[in-house]
């Protein structure tokens, strides 16, 4: 007597478990790379905001003649009037840029202290002593990698000296 064709409710149900366990493991090496590929943007990206404030005071103090450092800011003297940096804001987390030469003037908020928070500013004097035509810049930026549950972050600390050109020597 010839068996009838088809599937039984075993074989069936071994191919159903059988995908089951493929679709996993072609979809956790997925699922883990697009992990990555965001932190390695976010940590890019804390990276670049470090980056430009650093390139945004840099642009200032190649401008002015003198600095003031007070605490946590710093005030350039340039030619059209002062520019502040200043931590401040929400939690002091936050990095200020005042434009002194604009009438009135203008702040800019150049790290949020929300994804990107700064825990470090300060500014000295660099050069030999009497002399203030170097200064030292200390940043200091703690950057949320995920979302704002998730504890992982890059912090990202940079330092640089800046020659103030018009400065007085």
């Amino acid at each position: 007597m010839k068996k009838p064709a088809g599937l039984t409710l075993i074989e069936l149900i071994m191919a159903v478990v059988i995908s089951t366990i493929a679709m996993f493991g072609l979809a956790l090496p997925l699922i883990s790379g697009t992990l990555s590929t965001r932190i390695g943007k976010r940590q890019t990206e804390a990276q670049r905001d470090a980056q430009l404030v650093l390139q945004a005071i840099a642009r200032r103090a190649r401008e002015s003649s003198s600095f003031v450092p007070s605490g946590s800011a710093v005030t350039f003297t340039t030619p059209c009037g002062p520019w502040q940096f200043q931590r401040g804001g929400v939690g002091g987390n936050q990095l200020i840029m005042t434009d002194g030469c604009s009438s009135p003037a203008t702040a800019t908020v150049l790290i949020d202290g929300v994804r990107s928070q700064l825990t470090n500013f300060n500014v000295t004097n660099a050069g030999p002593s009497g002399k203030t035509r170097l200064v030292r810049v200390n940043l200091t930026m703690v950057h949320q990698l995920g979302a704002l549950t998730d504890n992982r972050q890059e912090v990202e600390t940079l330092q640089t000296d800046l020659f103030l050109r018009n400065a007085t020597p």
